[in-house]
């Protein structure tokens, strides 16, 4: 697998894994050190999926363990503005994939706190945690309406199979 970052580094848009671009792994470490979430995120994809070849054709082998360190790094950074490396972090926990021991409740955390920063596959991901009792939300709010109150949201922004799942709801409720 290769991981590339199609970057314009000076705005710091970032776009992982996209070959249009390709940087070289220190590249990617230096910029990770900086604190560039998106950098981090790269990095802790390349660990936690290992087999990574980079521009100067250095690769990462797989590990589990310094990817999910790095992955928290990013999530606890200001600059995961779209909260999309506590995503990332709650996507694996959640599903226990490529290796990673599955973890409910640091899932629901990342998964929460990525939602607040308006991910709006992160708010998919609850509310379908939520309505099949994957995971039990916080507080007096039942789980039914946390999950249509997340659905909805990530509905009106823009993501069409959140907007699939309300019509599903309202079917059932009828």
């Amino acid at each position: 697998m290769k991981c590339y970052l199609s970057a314009l580094l000076f705005f710091m848009s970032f776009s992982a894994f996209s070959e249009d671009v390709p940087h070289s792994l220190n590249d990617i470490e230096r910029l990770s050190s900086m604190g560039i979430s998106v950098a981090k995120v790269t990095l802790a994809e390349c660990y936690i999926q290992g087999g990574c070849t980079f521009a100067d054709k250095k690769t990462l082998e797989k590990d589990i363990n310094k990817g999910l360190k790095i992955l928290e790094e990013a999530a606890s950074l200001a600059n995961d503005i779209d909260g999309d490396a506590a995503f990332r972090l709650g996507d694996y926990l959640l599903l226990g994939q490529n290796g990673v021991q599955q973890d409910k409740n640091k899932a629901h955390k990342y998964l929460k706190k990525s939602a607040e920063a308006g991910n709006t596959k992160a708010m998919y991901y609850l509310a379908v945690s939520y309505m099949s009792g994957e995971i039990k939300p916080e507080g007096p709010v039942p789980a039914d309406l946390q999950a249509m109150n997340y659905s909805l949201e990530a509905c009106t922004k823009g993501l069409q199979v959140a907007c699939e799942l309300n019509r599903i709801e309202e079917h059932y409720k009828q």
